[in-house]
């Protein structure tokens, strides 16, 4: 703690009280003065230190309950991801066993409707799939991702696989490319 600025540099406290007993009575008034002023100073910093001890701990407390806001928050949307899938996943993979068994033909027509219905689901739960197989477009760093070579920003491109993005624009998978012949 710094020391107040009536006391002179080097005396600590108790030793005003001492040094203004041998003085003048203004000395000794001076004294009372310094010594109510430290009370109320150590009073004041006592209470300053109590409040920084409550708040740091509000904002522990905050912080944890943030986190599971955070953690529980994403459980919701992974779930309702999960929701929305659960049955375009579940009838591709039967009609995959069944095309592998033999058991049935598979057309090209039950597969895109799986696909389909897959897309749907997760556009529901703002998951989207950008682009389509053999789309034309203009090449982009942030979202394409070139099979082969270096390619130029803005230079034609064909899709050759799709990208998948969130409502916010965040790109989780870039589309892969290829230059337009």
């Amino acid at each position: 703690m710094t020391e107040p600025e009536d006391r002179p540099p080097g005396i600590e406290s108790g030793q005003v009280t001492e040094l203004a007993l041998e003085g003048s009575p203004k000395d000794r008034n001076s004294a009372k003065v310094i010594e109510h002023t430290e009370a109320e100073l150590r009073f004041q910093l006592n209470r300053a230190e109590a409040r920084i001890t409550r708040l740091e701990k509000d904002i522990r407390v905050a912080h944890s309950e943030a986190d599971s806001a955070r953690a529980t928050g994403l459980d919701a949307g992974v779930r309702r991801v999960a929701e929305e899938v659960a049955t375009p996943v579940a009838h591709l993979i039967v009609q995959l066993n069944l095309m592998f068994e033999d058991e049935s033909t598979l057309t090209a027509e039950d597969l895109k409707d799986s696909a389909r219905g897959l897309a749907e689901g997760f556009a529901k739960a703002g998951v989207h799939i950008d682009y389509h197989v053999g789309d034309s477009t203009t090449f982009d760093p942030a979202k394409h991702v070139a099979i082969s070579g270096a390619v130029d920003h803005g230079t034609a491109v064909i899709i050759r696989s799709p990208g998948v993005s969130l409502e916010s624009g965040e790109v989780l998978r870039k589309s892969t490319v290829e230059l337009n012949p």
